[in-house]
Parts: structure tokens; C-alpha cells; sequence
């Protein structure tokens, strides 16, 4: 038989919540609550502890310990200096150990609609990662924060988490770094006489792709090398086969290889 979500419930989500997230049972004034007596949440905060489909749950409890794992995950990542991780980088920094608690968890927060999962592919496989969602923000208390990059936050992750590895190699990167033809390049990486362009490809057609190659390789400075970084599999070998037709009207001053933009990235920490 199906439990009836009750205010009571609500409550104790909301003071739950607090606890995992700020250590205390306010949901309001996380650094010196330790002092005061927990509080009725304000219809403000039980709306934002309140997702459109609450009232369809069921085993409560156990529901409600899914959905702080999620909000643990949530705000680890928003917490990170590179806020663009990988579900198994931010599960394990959130400390949630082993797949079914954290599948568990990404499903109640699917459900609650404070995430949308994506995946970029990499070798033979493929990388999980969240997107929070504007509920996602609001049950934490954080703003959406505005990253620099143009796209979709599957082409921002790309950016960023390339950007960061070139960084741990010793390049010297700019994202959105403009032409002298005004031309924006996805990502700039420098490293003494190497110059890298990185532009990701996260969407159809592939043919603007090849308006990308001749813009960035039509003026002066010129790189050594550019990289057109496909987040879906299945665009590689068309690409692959628009770029080989291209270069045989057009002389490429330099290599362009088409790569799986997962490829690029490393992990946050380098292995000891």
C-alpha cells in the first residue's frame, strides 16, 4: 500500500537535507543554527523541498535517503573548482560508495527533475556526467552560476575539462580565443612553439564543422595542430570522411585530426 506524503514528511526532508548539506537543521542559516531550535520551513522553502511529482512517492524513508545522496552529489560538484565532473568523480568525492546507491540516487533525482544526465564517448566506452537543473540549484541555495563558452552544457564540459588537462601539461589555454578574422576558437592551447586549436563538435551538421576548419586556417598565425572533438561516437567517421574530401580542395597548413572528445580529458588528479 502506497504512504501518504504528509507536511511531516516534508519537515523532515527539509531538516535532513540541512543536516547533509550545511551540518545543522536550518535550512536558512547554515553557519550559526547550532544554537537555535529547528524551524517550520517557510512555504517558499517547502516548494523548493516539494518537486511537482513528491506526491507520487512512495517508502518515504528510503526515498528520502536517495534523494540526499543526490543533493550530497549536487553539491560537491557545484562546490568543486572545476564544477564539470564526471558522475563517478563526483559520486566518489561526495563519499557515495558502490553503483546501486548511486544509480538509486540518480534515478530520485531524475525524478524529482534536479538533474538531466549526459554522456560524451571516450576509447570503447563512455563518460556519465549531471547537468543540475534549475531545481537542483534551488535546493542547495546557489545561484546557477554563467561559465564562459558558447554551447550546450555538454560542449561547456568539453571545454573546460580539456582546457584543465592541457593546463596539467603545461599549456597555456584560452577558451573562446578570437581570430584575427574574429573568428572564436573553441579552445586555445599554448605550449612553446606548439599552438593547439581544440573545437568541439557536439551537434549536427558535421558540414559546419569543415566552415570551422577553413575560418581558423584562412589568416595568419596559423597552429600546429587542430582538433575537431566529437562528443557522439557516431559522428567520427562521417567526419572523418568530410574532412579527407575537404583537403582535397583545400591544402591544410596543418594536421586536423578527428578525435572522441573524451579522449582529451584526463582526470582531475593525476595518478600517483
Amino acid at each position: 500500500m502506497s504512504k501518504v506524503i504528509t507536511m511531516q514528511d516534508i519537515e523532515r526532508l527539509s531538516k535532513e537535507s540541512a543536516r547533509v548539506l550545511y551540518g545543522s537543521d536550518s535550512v536558512d542559516q547554515p553557519n550559526n543554527l547550532a544554537q537555535s531550535e529547528p524551524t517550520m520551513p517557510s512555504k517558499n522553502q517547502m516548494k523548493d523541498l516539494n518537486p511537482n511529482n513528491l506526491s507520487s512517492y512512495t517508502e518515504t524513508d528510503r526515498i528520502n535517503h536517495r534523494l540526499m545522496n543526490a543533493l550530497r552529489i549536487i553539491k560537491v560538484q557545484c562546490d568543486c573548482d572545476i564544477p564539470f565532473l564526471f558522475r563517478s568523480e563526483a559520486a566518489s568525492m561526495a563519499g557515495i560508495k558502490g553503483a546501486a546507491t548511486l544509480i538509486a540516487a540518480e534515478k530520485e533525482a531524475l525524478k524529482a527533475n534536479i538533474i538531466q544526465v549526459h554522456n560524451i564517448a571516450l576509447a570503447k566506452t563512455k563518460k556519465l556526467f549531471w547537468e543540475i537543473l534549475e531545481q537542483g540549484y534551488s535546493l542547495i541555495k546557489q545561484e546557477q552560476p554563467k561559465w564562459k563558452s558558447k554551447g550546450e552544457y555538454k560542449h561547456k564540459l568539453c571545454v573546460y575539462r580539456i582546457a584543465h588537462t592541457h593546463n596539467r601539461h603545461g599549456y597555456k589555454t584560452t577558451i573562446e580565443y578570437r581570430r584575427p578574422n574574429g573568428k572564436l576558437v573553441d579552445l586555445l592551447s599554448v605550449k612553446g612553439e606548439e599552438t593547439i586549436y581544440t573545437e568541439i563538435c557536439a551537434s549536427y551538421p558535421i558540414e559546419k564543422e569543415l566552415i570551422n576548419i577553413e575560418k581558423n586556417l584562412s589568416c595568419e598565425p596559423m597552429p600546429t595542430k587542430m582538433y575537431l572533438a566529437v562528443t557522439d561516437r557516431k559522428m567520427k567517421n562521417p567526419l572523418n570522411e568530410a574532412v579527407h574530401d575537404f583537403k582535397k580542395s583545400f591544402s591544410l597548413p596543418c594536421p586536423v585530426d578527428v578525435v572522441l572528445a573524451g579522449d582529451l580529458i584526463g582526470p582531475l588528479e593525476e595518478t600517483k
